[in-house]
């Protein structure tokens, strides 16, 4: 099995890898540089492995039965010894590796390329110690949570080497320290004796509900950081959030039949169980959050302690009836980019009092931020002999029916008359909704 288990390990950390690949559009990160960092953080697993072999009676903290020794044994004996080491890697190599560097996203990529690979290993050694639910839980929970906590060094590394405003040091030991608290709540969770499995996947969901904003702030904050930018350049949210999808139910999959396999129908039914109920309420969230991306050059996503959900009132209906509004961008927001900077059609949705009327030209130009909304600034063209031109906004729809076929439904705004050329201190009760259309290349 052991064969089994090392291919299922890479299989995981192959996941997330790709994930990475897919959101480096500008310029692809070289994979022999990851794959030495991924065998580098695999290495900094026998250190641990030394320590529990020849001074396995030494401890910083002693683990006791109350739920407050386990949570400070996790914190300082795991967390902050595990994420230190995780980060050794890009530390030890960055001498030879940092001219190879030229993007924030391969910064990210090669610190949280030893984060896998030293989760990679780990899970083998879990794997071979005890499978069956092992194989779901280092794969839905574990190796998510090593990432997740890793990369907030990335985010301090980033931060240090692109904004350069003197905090560095300061910004690298606040998140190594809140790397390696995260790190050891999350292994509390798993440790605390008596805890039943539906309980421990419930605090599971809270605990992912806010650490992955700090992971999804990294990435987009790598993304819009790099020198290359453009808003002509783009990722499919909808092709990642189909492929981790499928990925991990691969993943379920193989878990389930091979504990069915070897240990028997009723422990594989028990993974699957526990993999429905942690893929259906933890793993879909994540996956969620971390295909709504914002393209939004040169900003910078704040590390907060923020919650997954937003709740605000119904702008119509007032408090009673809030709005809840997942953390960062639709999908269809991200595919309007396809249309930055090339000549495309615009169709009224309803032709009836329509100031479009028909199918017109229009060219995107611009992409601006009204109180953290985006939207684009589109010319629309009257005719395509005399080159005269209206400047809309246009935005995508947020609630409702939102795709039209396989395109975005689009509400057009109106922009003052005093601000038709220069909209930097544009204000959302400014604009006026004109109608829905869509958007087609020509």
């Amino acid at each position: 099995m052991i064969v089994f288990y090392v291919l299922f390990a890479l299989y995981i950390a192959f996941v997330w890898i790709d994930y990475f690949r897919m959101l480096d559009i500008f310029k692809k990160t070289s994979v022999w540089l990851i794959i030495s960092q991924f065998v580098l953080g695999a290495l900094m697993v026998l250190p641990i492995l030394a320590w529990a072999r020849w001074a396995p009676d030494f401890h910083f903290v002693q683990e006791g039965e109350d739920a407050g020794s386990v949570i400070l044994h996790q914190i300082v004996e795991v967390g902050m010894v595990e994420e230190f080491l995780k980060f050794l890697p890009f530390v030890l190599s960055f001498v030879f590796i940092k001219k190879y560097l030229e993007e924030p996203i391969d910064y990210v990529l090669v610190i949280c390329a030893s984060a896998l690979g030293f989760s990679a290993l780990e899970n083998v050694l879990y794997f071979m110690d005890s499978p069956g639910i092992t194989l779901a839980s280092r794969a839905l929970f574990s190796t998510v949570s090593h990432l997740f906590n890793t990369s907030l060094l990335a985010y301090a590394v980033i931060r240090w080497v692109f904004k350069n405003d003197g905090t560095g040091g300061f910004w690298l030991l606040l998140c190594y320290l809140l790397a390696a608290f995260s790190h050891g709540i999350f292994n509390s969770i798993l440790s605390i004796k008596n805890l039943m499995i539906v309980t421990a996947i419930l605090f599971l969901l809270v605990y992912f509900m806010f650490v992955v904003n700090w992971f999804a702030s990294t990435v987009n904050s790598a993304i819009n950081k790099s020198p290359h930018f453009s808003y002509q350049k783009y990722f499919d949210g909808n092709e990642l959030l189909k492929k981790l999808s499928l990925r991990y139910g691969i993943l379920i999959a193989a878990a389930v039949l091979v504990t069915m396999l070897t240990e028997g129908f009723n422990s594989g039914l028990l993974v699957l169980l526990y993999s429905t109920i942690g893929m259906a309420l933890v793993m879909s969230v994540v996956i969620f959050r971390i295909t709504r991306l914002t393209l939004r050059k040169d900003y910078w996503f704040p590390i907060t302690l923020s919650f997954l959900i937003k709740i605000r009132p119904h702008r119509s209906k007032g408090i009673l009836f809030p709005r809840y509004d997942i953390m960062g961008s639709s999908i269809a927001e991200n595919l309007l980019h396809r249309h930055f900077e090339s000549p495309s059609d615009i169709t009224p949705i309803s032709t009836r009092n329509s100031y479009l009327e028909y199918t017109r030209l229009s060219l995107m130009f611009d992409k601006i931020f009204i109180e953290d909304m985006a939207f684009f600034v589109v010319k629309i063209f009257h005719n395509q002999r005399d080159g005269a031109f209206d400047t809309v906004l246009i935005k995508d729809k947020q609630v409702g029916e939102a795709w039209y076929g396989s395109a975005p439904i689009i509400a057009l705004f109106e922009l003052p008359a005093d601000k038709k050329t220069d909209w930097s201190d544009l204000k959302l009760n400014e604009i006026t909704f004109i109608e829905w259309a869509w958007m087609g290349e020509i």
